[in-house]
C-alpha cells in the first residue's frame, strides 16, 4: 500500500504515517537527502538500515540492526522468509490512504493560459514508458514532480534533494542521453533553473542528443518566493524577466515549443516527446496554490 513520499515541510500522508511507525526499514538511506533529525526527532521505533555501506551514526540516527551487503541481495533473502500477509487497514491508515489519493487530484489553473504543476506532472506520467529516465531540476516544480510523479523503476527519477542543485537538470539529462543515444530523455526544471545551464543545450544539440526539457515559467525564484510569503508575509529579490524562450532555445539549435493554454497541454507535450532532437517546451505554470505546500504540518508528529 502507498501512502506518498516523505520530505520537505515533512506534511505528507507518508510523512504522518512515518510519524507513528512501529519499525522503520531504510534501503539504501543517505542521511544527505534528508536528514534524521527530520523525521526521527521522537527516536521511538527501532530502525534496520539495509544498504552496501556501512550507516552514518548520529543522534537521531542508530539502527538496531544493520545489513550490510548487496542490496538486492539482501532483500531476495529476506523475502524467502516473510510470508505473505494481508493488510488490514486501521481507521488511522483508511484516513491518510484518503487523503493521499485527494492530493492526487488534477486541479484548475487561475487562467487558461496557464498550466497547473499537478496536472502537468499526471499528464507527463500518462504519456512516458518505466523506462524513461526523468532528471528534475530543482525548485517549486520539483516539490511537484517528487510528491506526484510515480515511479515504478530504480534510477529513473533523478533529484538532488540533498545539494539542492539549482541548474542540474539539464546537465543530468545530457549524460543521461550521452549514456542512452537511443532512448529520449526529459528533463524538467524551472526558468530560474534553465538560465543557469541552458547554454550547454548547444553541446546537447552539437553531440546530436536526444532529450526534452520542460521549462517551468513563472518569471521568479518561487520556491524561494512562496517561503519568503509564508514566514515575512512579502517577497524580496525573487523576480526577473526571460528572453522568449522559444527564440532563445531556436537560437541554440533546439526545437522550441510553447504551450499558449492548458487545453494545448498534452498534444504540445506528446509532440516534445515525439520529436527527435533536443526540444524545449515554454511552460507557464500557476504557482498559486503553492502557498499551500508548507501548510497542513501534523501539530505533534516529531514531538
Amino acid at each position: 500500500m502507498f501512502f506518498g513520499r516523505v520530505g520537505l515541510f515533512r506534511n505528507q500522508p507518508g510523512d504522518k504515517l512515518l510519524a507513528h511507525a512501529d519499525l522503520i526499514l531504510t534501503i539504501g538511506y543517505d542521511p544527505v537527502e534528508y536528514g534524521p533529525e527530520s523525521w526521527n526527532i521522537a527516536r521511538r521505533a527501532p530502525i534496520i538500515h539495509l544498504d552496501d555501506t556501512p550507516c552514518e551514526l548520529s543522534n537521531y540516527y542508530q539502527p538496531e540492526i544493520e545489513l550490510r551487503g548487496s542490496v538486492g541481495a539482501t532483500i531476495d533473502e529476506l523475502t524467502k522468509h516473510l510470508a505473505p500477509r494481508k493488510l488490514l487497514l486501521n481507521e488511522e491508515m483508511r484516513t491518510l490512504q484518503t487523503e493521499w489519493q485527494a492530493l492526487q487530484r488534477r486541479s484548475q489553473p487561475k487562467a487558461e493560459t496557464l498550466v497547473h504543476p499537478l496536472n502537468f506532472v499526471h499528464t507527463l506520467r500518462n504519456l512516458l514508458d518505466d523506462d524513461t529516465i526523468i532528471a528534475s531540476d530543482m525548485g517549486s516544480h520539483h516539490i511537484w514532480m517528487a510528491r506526484h510523479f510515480v515511479e515504478y523503476e530504480p534510477r529513473k527519477l533523478l533529484f538532488s534533494n540533498g545539494q539542492q542543485t539549482l541548474g542540474v537538470g539539464i546537465p543530468w539529462a545530457m549524460a543521461a542521453s550521452f549514456l542512452y543515444p537511443g532512448k529520449k530523455v526529459v528533463a524538467t526544471v524551472g526558468d530560474g533553473g534553465f538560465l543557469y545551464s541552458s547554454m550547454e543545450l548547444e553541446t546537447a544539440v552539437r553531440n546530436k542528443l536526444n532529450m526534452t526539457v520542460f521549462v517551468f515559467r513563472d518569471g521568479s525564484y518561487n520556491m524561494v518566493a512562496f517561503q519568503q510569503e509564508v514566514q515575512f508575509g512579502r517577497t524580496s529579490g525573487v523576480s526577473f524577466g526571460n528572453p522568449d524562450l522559444v527564440r532563445y532555445v531556436d537560437s541554440l539549435g533546439c526545437t522550441g515549443m510553447r504551450v499558449e493554454n492548458s487545453g494545448q497541454l498534452t498534444s504540445i507535450m506528446r509532440k516534445a516527446l515525439e520529436t527527435p532532437g533536443v526540444v524545449v517546451v515554454d511552460v507557464p505554470v500557476d504557482y498559486s496554490h503553492n502557498i499551500e505546500i508548507e501548510q497542513h504540518v501534523l501539530p505533534n508528529a516529531w514531538d
